[in-house]
């Protein structure tokens, strides 16, 4: 993560987590769970998400999970925070099917 974009991130951090999901930066990027959810796992669902450029959007910041996957513009938080929410609080389906759709390779 650049020092640059932890800002972008930190941001990020304050609106989830006034969404009740718990969020904290960690080395990686912004750790997202929610607790709310449960699962027949014994861990919550979660996510790390970055902020990156992407060049082919111009440049533009986006927030990705770790994997690649967009969520959204890093200027349009509402966006982000609606494909984050979904990430976390979907079953393991939904987000095999998000995975595949951004091009990312899924292991099943």
């Amino acid at each position: 993560m650049t020092a640059d974009r932890r800002p972008l991130l930190e941001a990020l951090c304050t609106v989830l987590r006034a969404h009740r999901l718990t969020a904290e930066m960690t080395p990686d990027g912004l750790h997202v769970t929610n607790p709310e959810t449960t699962s027949c796992r014994p861990e919550h669902p979660s996510a790390t998400i970055v902020a990156r450029r992407r060049e082919d959007d111009g440049g533009r910041v986006w927030f990705l999970t770790t994997g690649g996957c967009p969520l959204g513009e890093a200027d349009n938080f509402p966006d982000a925070v609606t494909a984050i929410k979904s990430l976390v609080t979907a079953g393991r389906e939904i987000r095999r099917i998000v995975r595949h759709e951004s091009g990312v390779r899924i292991n099943t």
